[in-house]
């Protein structure tokens, strides 16, 4: 499990990745990757 400063970091470094790939219309693309790490354990 991340600890909330892992989790901040993490949106620090992909909140700007994620933003451009939405503005590009890759949102679903992103989602279905996000969806795959999170099952993942």
């Amino acid at each position: 499990m991340l600890t909330d400063k892992q989790k901040a970091d993490l949106r620090k470094l992909l909140g700007p990745l994620l933003q451009e790939a939405l503005n590009e219309g890759l949102g679903p693309a992103i989602q279905e990757e996000i969806g795959k790490m999170s099952r993942t354990p």
